[in-house]
């Protein structure tokens, strides 16, 4: 570890075990002293933010298994998240709560739901991230899901759309050309086992075999953004197998190159390739790409259970120009994104009908555009003193159901209806949009947690000392 780098803990599936992952990490960090200090916690989806047991009308999963997790703990204050945690959605969410926070915001202090499709940054390392799973027959349909939900929108609603995967995709052509340096996925993306051991993967998961032999492990939505984005790393989860894999990339000649123009130029995880190394940047600023640069380094991790390989630490080096010696460790917006939400407002729809995939054109962003940004970041969050980072995330976070435990918190809000998020509205209004598919905030329907009377919630059964297995980050 250099100074010049961080460390980060990556989650597969959390299935509501939160406080769990917490005290491993904590333990780990204890047992090896303040060197091995964590940055950062990324956590890849089905994370479960349970408020209380009327979200349980909000995730699919069988009823015998619907159990409150501890996520309220941290969501009511009683604890707080001891690392800075960002989070995707997978295909079991408490849907009605991320759903208010499609663009991403605080479901609980220190904890950081990237939304249907995000980016952020943190000490200079973009971080993007896509919620849910692909499924063809929803793909091309709007956001048409709402609360309540009937049997087939409680699943449909953790399908993400080809709106949000297309935005990922401006990424490669803005004007910055700053690559991406971790991307978040629940679902792998096609043929990423190709890149690993592949027989090692078969004989914990021998049941994949049919869908590799027909090539339909994955997503191709995510195999197309692989390709296009070529991030340094993929983390993903979905699957409960840890499976590690590293793509190199070969370099084209356009910005605009698609996963179908890749066929044939794979390169096995086994041997490096040298081919195309070349590329059109080498030409331009007179030297060849470090070979680092035209990798992706794929991870997969379990779900958390005892002796699961559920967590990997990694450390990452900051970027060249990152400034360390003002280095606030905060959770930034990142401005290309965005202005892409901005120039890409009008994709966004509430059909329950295919409709046709939104026009890729080159989205130009300006230094007027950033700096625009800047302003209404500033306008926006007044509260902050000149000297702070005007990128930061404001910690905006409210409480917009009632915690479970206190009383009333069996009740659904509304009648189970939408009433917004003002972390929603907030970021709408900085950038000049309207909503579409969230409402604004209905903050009469909830009255705040201090004017209720509270009583303790039933304590979780205590957890065995010997489930926290450090061998688990091997």
């Amino acid at each position: 570890m250099t100074e010049r780098g961080i460390r980060i803990a990556i989650q597969g599936c959390s299935h509501g075990c939160i406080e769990k992952i917490y005290d491993t990490l904590e333990e780990y960090q204890r047992t090896r002293g303040p060197s091995y200090k964590i940055d950062l916690l990324l956590c890849c989806g089905d994370f479960q933010a349970l408020r209380n047991t009327t979200d349980y009308d909000t995730i699919s999963i069988p009823a015998k298994y619907k159990e409150i997790g501890s996520f309220h703990h941290y969501y009511s204050g009683s604890k707080i998240a001891p690392i800075l945690t960002i989070f995707i959605g997978g295909n079991h969410e408490a849907s009605g709560y991320l759903q208010e926070l499609y663009y991403g915001g605080w479901v609980a202090p220190n904890i950081y739901y990237l939304g249907q499709a995000g980016v952020v940054s943190f000490r200079g390392i973009r971080i993007a991230g896509l919620s849910g799973i692909y499924n063809s027959n929803d793909y091309y349909k709007g956001r048409f899901e709402e609360p309540p939900y009937n049997p087939s929108s409680l699943r449909s609603v953790y399908h993400y759309r080809n709106t949000e995967v297309t935005r990922l995709k401006c990424l490669t052509r803005t004007t910055s050309h700053t690559p991406i340096d971790i991307i978040m996925t629940h679902d792998w993306p096609k043929g990423i086992e190709r890149f690993g051991d592949t027989q090692a993967l078969l004989r914990k998961k021998a049941f994949f075999a049919e869908e590799i032999r027909q090539n339909n492990l994955g997503s191709a939505p995510a195999e197309e953004l692989l390709y296009l984005l070529k991030p340094k790393w993929w983390f993903s989860a979905h699957l409960h197998v840890k499976f590690h894999a590293t793509v190199t990339h070969k370099e084209q000649s356009s910005l605009t190159t698609t996963a179908h123009d890749l066929d044939g130029d794979y390169t096995s995880a086994n041997t490096t390739s040298f081919i195309g190394l070349e590329s059109i940047h080498a030409k331009e600023s007179g030297h060849s790409p470090d070979l680092t640069d035209l990798m992706t380094h794929f991870l997969s991790l379990d779900k958390c259970l005892p002796r699961r390989r559920h967590l990997q630490i990694i450390n990452i080096p900051l970027p060249k120009n990152t400034d360390t010696s003002s280095d606030t460790h905060e959770l930034c917006y990142d401005l290309d994104w965005l202005s892409i939400l901005q120039k890409t407002h009008h994709w966004t729809n509430k059909g329950s009908l295919r409709c046709s995939a939104p026009a890729l054109t080159k989205i130009d962003i300006t230094d007027d555009d950033r700096n625009h940004l800047r302003q209404r970041l500033q306008s926006n969050f007044p509260s902050r003193q000149s000297h702070e980072n005007i990128l930061a995330i404001p910690c905006n976070f409210v409480m917009t159901a009632l915690p479970y435990g206190s009383v009333g918190s069996e009740y659904p809000i509304n009648g189970g209806k939408m009433i917004g998020n003002p972390q929603t509205d907030a970021i709408l209004n900085m950038l000049e949009l309207e909503h579409i598919i969230t409402v604004p905030y209905q903050h009469s329907y909830f009255q705040g947690y201090d004017s209720v009377e509270s009583k303790a919630a039933p304590d979780a059964p205590p957890v065995d000392a010997n489930e926290i297995n450090l061998d688990d980050f091997s």
